[in-house]
């Protein structure tokens, strides 16, 4: 299976790394200034706020195959094969609708209420939307969800009519890592 595109939002990735990098500076503090002590009871908290930032700010992706689109989320990844797909919608994030169910990508987040006020006309050129009278800030392709549907709807519109044998599936994240997370609540809780 061959990536046609992959998709994250890069301001929220950077965010990511530069929390991560300023929890590994209170560490290094902790480590070459502090006591024992101090590097003991610290490095717990450090870890589960530097896993709460990864899962949340740094994870999160799209992943666009020729065959079906993967979502990528803080605790599951859903595989979504184009025919099962029945609309691709901007409001709060980027939402597949299914028949039965809708799925939301924490990769491309709406813009706030005040985005609207730099939303020019020529920011669509080029950009087939359905309903042209009605158009949110969110499906600008200037912001994360708008480039993220751009993308989504290019590929959608031109492989919802090939036949996939995949079928949709959540995969909920992987317990391996949980368990650093649950042993660093415990060091917590009991220290």
């Amino acid at each position: 299976m061959e990536i046609i595109s992959t998709f994250r939002a890069s301001s929220s990735v950077l965010l990511g790394y530069i929390g991560i990098g300023l929890l590994l500076g209170s560490l290094a503090q902790s480590l070459f200034y502090g006591s024992r002590e101090e590097l003991t009871s610290s490095a717990p908290y450090l870890y589960l706020i530097a896993a709460l930032i990864y899962l949340v700010m740094i994870r999160p992706k799209l992943k666009i195959y020729a065959s079906h689109i993967e979502v990528i989320n803080p605790l599951s990844t859903h595989k979504i094969p184009w025919k099962y797909i029945s609309a691709i919608e901007t409001k709060y994030c980027l939402t597949m609708t299914l028949q039965n169910k809708t799925i939301k990508a924490w990769a491309a987040v709406a813009p706030s209420r005040y985005h609207f006020k730099r939303v020019h006309p020529t920011d669509f050129r080029g950009v087939n939307l359905e309903n042209r009278e009605l158009v949110r800030p969110s499906d600008s392709p200037l912001t994360d969800s708008g480039a993220a549907a751009y993308i989504s709807r290019q590929e959608w519109i031109r492989r919802r009519s090939l036949e996939s044998q995949l079928v949709p599936e959540s995969i909920r994240i992987s317990g391996i890592f949980y368990i650093p997370i649950a042993i660093s609540i415990l060091l917590i809780i009991f220290r």
